[in-house]
């Protein structure tokens, strides 16, 4: 036995890769590889294997680790004697206690309850009852960031008189610092009585699972703990502690019992092919999300918007209030996105200046659609011929230089300094919107956002090219000749690849024609380049 601070006291791994693993892949990991997997993780000496949910509603099938009751535990897995814990985990709530057969007919070893911290008194009722079926009960408070130091303290008091197994920190959100865990790892060690076993279970949102484990089991204590983990780090978004990483610091510092070769054959043979079907790992909504201590989902909101820098995301992030932090509200971050995007300012001289600077000329617009590239020639002939004032939207073209760039988007702001310098064109005039945070590229003229957004089409209200649509008839202008508006038929749509959007928005043309249809009432449209908005406009 290698000689540490922890030597003498048992640090147990409890690896979820069936059950929090099984948030990638909804559960679905084949009859053979839950076996399998289960198998060689017994044969790795793993202390504790926790193999999936109960749920009530779930339906047994012998490729999910998705269970309806304890006994069908026994019909996956029940062909194999294991050294190791075998626990399964239920949410308060969604599994009823009728589900859990006594211990003496059922492979399970232990149940894990996770729960709020306003179901406490309820979950440990619940615990009471499946520790009188024989179980090891194991509590996992949801989201232990969420409790004061005087919250900790009243819980261990309620857990102690339950005397379960073990009581888990579970670091939801990923938020845990090292100065954290050792607050609440003492916090816990202080107050728990001796005998119950502390656990850990984190997520990996800033890259911190296992040098906080090893943290972790560093300290100087008495207590056993429970070390979480998955194999590959497999679990959703940012992942989880990696079974191999951890297991292979136990054998080279404290003492070597397990072997990691079989953890490696389990990525090779099973979570490999995982990993190329599914992604999971270090990811910039989870560090967002974890560094302004909010539901991973407002960041992801935020992202999908498309619209935002990500100055801008943090600063919205950061002015959600407490109690909306950890509850995942979509109205309100819509309500927040929409406070932040719509900056009111005076923009009587910007307009006058724009308007001066079109004077009577004709107006091109240029949106990033593939026909700027694919009908190239035919643009060129229309702006020889024409001589009009050539406006970019959101966007710079290598073969046309506008003479007046506009941009409502935060997103491609951050990005178009560089475009700028790269295709020579310095001296293009820009207009932004007021919801942009400027930061090196001052724009000659701000306009207020609000003012041209599309009001009555909620899903295409802050769409670039109908935005100036909208300052055109504010301006009192009377026409106005489009280029690239091809609309969203596929990825292959837009001039850059760069700028292609994941999904299919086919769907959102005839929203959008709508728009224009509306628009053409007050501004004659008129389509040099193809476009599958055209007939809409006639």
């Amino acid at each position: 036995m290698k000689q540490t601070l922890c030597s003498g006291r048992r640090i147990m791994v409890l690896d979820c890769t069936l059950r929090d693993g099984g948030f990638v892949n909804e559960w679905k990991f084949g009859h053979e590889c839950i076996i399998n997997i289960a198998g060689r993780l017994d044969r790795a000496n793993m202390d504790i294997i926790e193999v999936g949910y109960l749920r009530n509603t779930a339906i047994y099938n012998e490729d999910s680790t998705e269970f309806p009751d304890t006994l069908s535990i026994n019909k996956s897995i029940g062909g194999h004697h294991y050294n190791a814990m075998i626990v399964a985990i239920m949410d308060y709530g969604k599994c009823d206690i009728e589900r859990v057969a006594p211990k003496e007919s059922s492979i399970v070893d232990g149940i894990r309850i996770t729960f709020r911290k306003n179901e406490i008194n309820e979950a440990l009722e619940l615990a009471v009852k499946i520790k009188g079926l024989g179980y090891k009960v194991f509590l996992q408070p949801v989201a232990i960031t969420d409790y004061s130091a005087s919250d900790v303290v009243a819980f261990v008091e309620k857990a102690n008189s339950v005397q379960p197994f073990a009581v888990c920190m579970v670091d939801t959100y990923g938020f845990m610092s090292k100065r954290d865990l050792i607050r609440y790892f003492y916090l816990f060690d202080a107050s728990l009585d001796d005998g119950i076993c502390l656990g850990y279970h984190s997520h990996n949102n800033f890259q911190l699972s296992y040098s906080n484990s090893i943290e972790l089991i560093e300290q100087i204590s008495n207590r056993e703990l429970i070390i979480d983990s998955t194999v590959f780090g497999m679990g959703k978004g940012a992942g989880n502690l990696n079974t191999e990483m951890i297991t292979s610091y136990i054998n080279n510092n404290i003492v070597e019992k397990y072997d990691v070769g079989q953890v490696l054959e389990i990525i090779s043979l099973y979570i490999d092919e995982q990993k190329k079907l599914h992604s999971w790992g270090y990811d910039l909504r989870y560090f967002l999300s974890a560094s302004t201590d909010t539901h991973h989902q407002y960041a992801n909101y935020l992202i999908e918007k498309k619209t935002l820098s990500i100055d801008s995301i943090t600063t919205i992030l950061k002015r959600i209030k407490d109690d909306k932090r950890t509850r995942y509200d979509e109205e309100y971050i819509e309500s927040l996105y929409a406070e932040y995007q719509n900056v009111e300012i005076n923009d009587t001289e910007a307009m006058d200046g724009i308007r001066e600077f079109i004077g009577n000329r004709k107006i091109l617009l240029l949106a990033p659609g593939s026909s700027i590239r694919n009908e190239r020639e035919r643009i060129k002939r229309y702006m020889e011929r024409e001589n009009p004032v050539v406006i970019g939207i959101n966007n710079l073209f290598r073969d046309f230089k506008p003479d007046i760039l506009f941009i409502s988007n935060a997103l491609r702001y951050g990005q178009i300094e560089d475009e700028i310098s790269q295709y020579n064109m310095q001296d293009i005039k820009v207009i932004a919107t007021s919801n942009i945070s400027v930061v090196s590229l001052i724009p000659e003229w701000c306009v207020n956002y609000k003012n041209l957004l599309v009001t009555d089409e909620l899903e295409i209200s802050d769409n670039s090219a109908l935005m100036f649509l909208n300052l055109l008839v504010r301006l009192g202008v009377g026409c106005v000749s489009l280029a690239g508006l091809d609309g969203y038929g596929s990825n292959s749509n837009y001039y850059k690849q760069g700028i292609a959007l994941r999904e299919d928005l086919s769907k959102k043309t005839d929203i959008i024609k709508r728009a224009l249809h509306s628009i053409k009432n007050k501004i004659d449209l008129q389509f040099i380049t193809k476009s599958m908005y055209e007939e809409g406009t006639t």
